[in-house]
């Protein structure tokens, strides 16, 4: 996020460096063309984004002097409810718990041919472990690419529902990542950056929903 935050900073403050620019495309590209298309503006003074408490001077109608009050001010947004679309889970399936926890095998470089096939037999410190039952994990629902919808107005309600899509927001962070790997291929070369930095977009969107 950090990341994010500092690349916008540099597109709004027109400080991206040089180097950067030099690499991309001038044919195809042009920087100016980023600049404009960012506009950061304030919420409106009359948007009451959630309700709130202000001390305001009401004049006294019989004394006229200004008195102080504690005067309510509420949400005037027109959203009634929120959905939350989350991924679906399913429990792991035994192929593919195999397949994340291989069986160990010996090496074969440490078979000794000279010695006798006779192994002494050990106790298995581990018994009560292998006798368990292996435990499956939960695991997301394949989604094949595709966002199930939620309509947040229609013409028929006076309201309108706030829509949080876990999945349609990992697509749009996918394709900022992706765009930050071709504007800055170096400094995503031959490391883990582009999934920590989707890793924590993830922690962070959860942790504010």
């Amino acid at each position: 996020m950090d990341l994010v935050l500092s690349s916008l900073f540099m597109i709004i403050t027109k400080r991206i460096p040089e180097e950067v620019i030099d690499k991309l495309d001038q044919r195809t590209f042009k920087i100016d063309n980023v600049y404009s298309k960012i506009n950061l503006v304030n919420v409106p003074d009359s948007v009451v984004l959630k309700e709130r408490t202000e001390t305001k001077k009401i004049i006294n109608s019989i004394s006229g002097a200004a008195e102080e009050q504690k005067v309510k001010v509420a949400c005037n947004l027109d959203e009634k409810a929120l959905c939350r679309i989350r991924i679906p889970l399913r429990e792991q399936t035994a192929s593919e718990y195999a397949a994340e926890h291989p069986p160990k095998t010996a090496d074969i470089g440490d078979i000794d041919p000279d010695k006798n096939d006779e192994v002494e037999q050990l106790p298995n410190l581990n018994s009560d472990v292998d006798e368990k039952e292996p435990e499956t994990k939960l695991i997301e629902e394949n989604q094949d690419d595709k966002v199930v919808m939620c309509l947040s107005r229609t013409s028929n309600a006076p309201y309108s529902v706030l829509v949080i899509n876990q999945y349609a927001q990992r697509q749009h962070r996918g394709e900022l990542i992706t765009a930050m790997v071709k504007s800055c291929p170096d400094w995503f070369e031959n490391n883990s950056r582009q999934q920590d930095i989707a890793i924590w977009a993830e922690e962070m969107a959860e942790d504010c929903e």
